[in-house]
């Protein structure tokens, strides 16, 4: 997931530039998700006197709501999330990386834009005349075609470098002399190859932790994926639609869940 932040003046044109940019995306076939921040202290999004409005007044953490396909989740009490390191990539601050992740984990989009989040730290592109922040990276002026063209392109090619990434273990072993953000980079420009990687394995495995994912490299991924499937391999499977059995088949996913 590539995030980018958006931040600039009131009346700056921040939405109406995001929203050119969702559909730009969403006619190429990407998933694309935005949250926004407002400057008010507090704000109702449901309407007063609903069964959904009192169950949060009552002290619900969370209501949820589900109607003809579409669905909305209410958080009247944020989970607590350890602070950032400063200066870690991506990250954003405690109540948006609540957010965050729950978007990702409800949507899974390509593209999750941030208007708003101005101090977070992670890549932000500054709308207007105001002035830059730590982690902006690009300057767009919405009355510009060039420079809206110009921000579109830094953005393709952000997207190019995530998808590259994706595939990558995250280590930054330093084998093939760069850290992984820069093998990413240097393979969407074509000047690396991705089985350069040392670590790269076929194998997709993701252990968490607390919700802390582990980065591992090629050989404990593939020792871990061994050892979960002998582990799981000689258990009897339930039957198959019809009765047949199902241990003989071969096993492509394996989900095991921890918690104490």
């Amino acid at each position: 997931m590539m995030l980018l932040g958006f931040f600039g003046h009131s009346n700056s044109g921040k939405t109406t530039l995001i929203d050119r940019l969702v559909g730009r995306y969403r006619r190429r076939g990407l998933s694309v998700a935005v949250l926004k921040h407002t400057a008010h202290r507090g704000f109702e999004l449901d309407s007063e006197g609903t069964d959904s409005w009192r169950h949060g007044k009552a002290g619900a953490a969370a209501v949820g709501l589900l109607a003809e396909g579409r669905a909305a989740l209410l958080l009247h009490r944020l989970p607590r999330q350890r602070r950032p390191r400063p200066g870690a990539t991506g990250a954003v601050p405690d109540d948006a990386a609540s957010l965050v992740r729950l978007v990702g984990e409800a949507v899974s989009p390509d593209i999750l834009f941030l208007e708003g989040f101005k101090h977070a730290a992670l890549e932000k592109v500054a709308v207007g005349d105001i002035g830059s922040l730590p982690g902006t990276v690009l300057r767009v002026d919405p009355a510009s075609r060039r420079s809206v063209a110009a921000m579109e392109r830094f953005i393709d090619r952000r997207l190019l470098v995530q998808r590259v990434a994706d595939r990558l273990p995250g280590i930054d072993c330093g084998r093939c002399g760069l850290d992984c953000a820069r093998f990413a980079a240097a393979v969407a420009d074509r000047r690396r190859r991705p089985e350069q990687c040392v670590n790269l394995s076929d194998i997709r495995l993701s252990v968490r932790v607390d919700g802390e994912e582990l980065r591992l490299g090629r050989f404990p991924r593939e020792v871990v994926a061994s050892a979960l499937l002998g582990l799981v391999s000689p258990l009897k499977l339930p039957r198959a639609a019809g009765g047949r059995a199902r241990a003989s088949r071969r096993i492509r996913r394996v989900e095991i869940r921890l918690e104490r």
